[in-house]
């Protein structure tokens, strides 16, 4: 392992050849920002356990970007969980805003829906899409990204992100899987397999100047409904985790040994900043495990 003065990877689980990582800085973004590396949550209850986990990856480390992957995680007053995990285009300068302002409002706007009486199943994800859309542009117009007059596709130009959520009934046996815009990605875990479900595979060449949508202008949204029934997890991801997984080589197997049951708070953050060469990027991932399922594995 090749070393420097940096010593942030100390004790970051190796999935194999790790290349020039380790000699990374572990630097001060280069503009201003108070995002931090690494952001990590974790729910614990009688129904359900959550991990969720967003690191800097470190390629933007290296180019001494900020990280520009979010999520949330939440539940709303009809007590349905509700996940979202995006990551900002790197052709926006600000993407990182436009995926935390989409991950957030998309929240709001889920629950909105779901206090309506709507299930999960019958969500209008027409009206969350124009929601989301339009907190981004006003948030790019607050903070003097765009003027007030720039159109929807300007203010993309800026602040563009995808968008990827999951909503669970309350006994959290079905989901409703909602890729919204880009290629984050949506997982199942049965068995030690992975199982890729609604978005875009990395694995058929998809590159990000290639995405065919995004938010805030061209959403394409694709719904999915999942029966949670025999499934150990249930995971959002960005596509630095999601191209690792499609690939169902030894690092997706063992990421499967290591996530069949809920890992501790820290552990969880630690195996997600797994190294691996050729995987930089920024790594987020949101996982639900039904409480039926860890206590029968456990």
């Amino acid at each position: 392992m090749a070393t420097s003065t940096s010593r942030w990877w100390t004790g970051l689980p190796e999935l194999g050849p790790v290349g020039r990582q380790c000699q990374v800085e572990a630097d001060f973004p280069s503009s201003p920002s108070n995002r931090p590396d690494v952001s990590i949550d974790a729910v614990d209850t009688d129904t359900y356990f959550i991990r969720a986990c967003s690191v800097r990856g470190a390629a933007h480390r290296h180019r001494r970007v900020t990280r520009q992957d979010d999520y949330s995680i939440g539940q709303s007053p009809s007590g349905h969980v509700v996940l979202a995990v995006a990551d900002g285009l790197s052709s926006s300068p600000l993407g990182h805003i436009a995926a935390t302002v989409a991950c957030r409002s998309a929240l709001s706007a889920v629950s909105a829906e779901l206090s309506q009486g709507h299930s999960p199943d019958a969500i209008d994800w027409d009206d969350v899409v124009a929601r989301v859309s339009a907190a981004v542009s006003i948030e790019a117009r607050r903070i003097g990204a765009v003027n007030a007059l720039a159109s929807d596709d300007d203010v993309a130009y800026v602040m563009a992100t995808t968008l990827i959520l999951a909503v669970f009934d309350a006994a959290v046996t079905r989901a409703t899987i909602a890729s919204l815009a880009g290629d984050s990605a949506a997982f199942i875990l049965r068995g030690r397999q992975w199982l890729r479900l609604g978005g875009k595979a990395q694995a058929e060449g998809l590159a990000e100047s290639r995405l065919k949508s995004w938010l805030p202008t061209r959403a394409s949204p694709v719904i999915e409904i999942v029966d949670l029934v025999g499934v150990d997890a249930l995971l959002l991801c960005s596509d630095g985790l999601a191209g690792v997984l499609d690939s169902a080589g030894r690092p997706a197997k063992t990421i499967a040994e290591w996530w069949h049951a809920p890992p501790g708070l820290t552990e969880f953050a630690t195996q997600l900043s797994f190294l691996l060469k050729g995987v930089d990027d920024d790594r987020t991932a949101a996982v639900v495990w039904p409480a039926t399922r860890v206590r029968r594995v456990a």
